[in-house]
């Protein structure tokens, strides 16, 4: 059988535009030629990619509006708007693009009052229109509403009066009011987790609560168990601390889910309850919290609901005029400071004299001696290290120093320092 006369060439043909690519590829199979053509569509950009989604919590009777229009809207009123009721809602969730200066504008229905916002980048007071710009992967925002609402849940008979008004089906009162809702009965008892205080059951027939927002209380009378509190629907919440100041140190929770330098956030339930500790570097000091709800003064440690943006400033320590000259002088810089990398801890600080000197250090805990090390340092600042022992429990320990000239009088310090996990 004669062969069959050669096919047309191989042909490649390549086509670009914008919405696809188009590849031809010619096969040649014995005596013709078989087309296959393969369409190639690109992927579909994320609508995520290079987006900010901004969660808007209505706390309490109200309604908050945004604009421009969204990209997205979850849960949200006509695309635009999100609402809530004294009895609790989810939050909405809006995504525009990064970088977008979105306004809020909060409105109440008749019987409602506007109480502010809890971010300190809106305007302060009652001011009912702030103006973000979206510069966070995540952002959150919560517009509080006054009054807002206790619910009850009792088990047995008994009555159950707030601030002096009856309360055994609800009650209601302004923003930010401290309530004592006591209960009549035979052993009441109050379900200590959703009162202002910590423990088990609570052995009292007083509640005290801040009415910051939905809470709801269990009480029972005459009963060995006390009622769950019925869980309010407050929805997701962020809770962001910025670093701020000329100093360095870090911002950490007790629940081990903040652990930052600059900026750091992490999400929860409105409602939810973090603690925070604040740790200045070497060098450094703490300054102080700042924002709306946050803490004041100079203490470290910072107990706040989520829904909020903190501050934690930290400032360079001042350096301290020098000692007299022919006087031995010994003092630590700054604050003692422990860290951790890897299962490594080490507490380090810098100790300055104005001569030679020994050192011997220990560090110690309720009087007894963890460890012991000895330097010899020089004029001037000395930066220190100290390794921690590795079965030591984290917590706050004391730093004794002995640091003695040559035919110079004995100088003793000492530092605390809290030792992480």
């Amino acid at each position: 059988m004669p062969a069959a006369p050669p096919g047309p060439p191989i042909a490649h043909t390549i086509r670009h535009s914008r919405r696809s690519h188009a590849l031809l590829v010619a096969l040649l199979l014995g005596a013709g030629a078989a087309f296959i053509s393969l369409q190639l569509d690109p992927p579909v950009a994320a609508s995520a990619v290079g987006s900010v989604l901004l969660t808007v919590h209505a706390n309490g009777a109200g309604t908050v509006t945004v604009s421009p229009p969204p990209t997205e809207a979850l849960g949200a009123d006509n695309g635009s708007s999100c609402t809530a009721s004294l009895g609790g809602s989810d939050p909405c969730q809006f995504r525009y693009p990064r970088g977008t200066a979105v306004t809020l504008v909060a409105t109440v229905p008749a019987g409602t009052t506007f109480a502010g916002w809890s971010d300190d980048r809106c305007p302060a007071g009652v001011v009912p229109t702030c103006t973000l710009t979206l510069d966070y992967d995540e952002d959150f925002v919560m517009a509080n509403f006054s009054p807002q609402s206790i619910n009850i849940n009792p088990a047995g008979a008994g009555t159950i009066t707030a601030n002096g008004v009856n309360c055994a089906d609800g009650c209601t009162f302004p923003l930010n009011t401290q309530v004592t809702v006591l209960a009549a009965g035979v052993n009441a008892r109050w379900h200590a987790e959703a009162c202002d205080t910590t423990g088990g059951t609570l052995k009292a027939a007083t509640c005290t609560v801040t009415v910051d927002r939905l809470r709801s209380l269990a009480v029972g009378f005459d009963t060995e168990e006390v009622p769950e509190p019925e869980p309010p629907e407050y929805g997701a919440a962020q809770l962001r601390v910025v670093r701020t100041g000329d100093g360095s140190g870090t911002v950490r929770s007790q629940s081990r889910s903040i652990d930052c330098g600059a900026t750091c956030w992490r999400k929860g339930n409105l409602g939810d309850v973090e603690t925070l500790v604040a740790d200045a570097a070497g060098g450094s000091e703490f300054a102080g919290w700042s924002g709306r709800g946050a803490c004041s003064g100079r203490t470290t440690t910072c107990r706040v609901t989520l829904g909020r943006r903190l501050g934690a400033r930290f400032d360079r320590a001042a350096t301290p005029p020098p000692p007299p000259r022919g006087v031995f002088e010994a003092r630590i810089d700054g604050r003692v400071t422990a860290t951790r990398r890897g299962s490594r801890r080490t507490i380090s600080f810098v100790l300055r004299t104005n001569s030679k000197a020994r050192t011997v250090g220990r560090l110690m805990k309720g009087g007894r001696q963890i460890r012991r090390k000895s330097w010899l340092v020089g004029l001037g600042p000395t930066p220190l290290k100290f390794r921690v022992p590795q079965r030591t429990r984290r917590g706050v320990y004391r730093m004794k120093l002995t640091v003695s000239g040559t035919a110079q009088p004995i100088r003793r310090l000492q530092g605390d320092v809290r030792i992480p996990r």
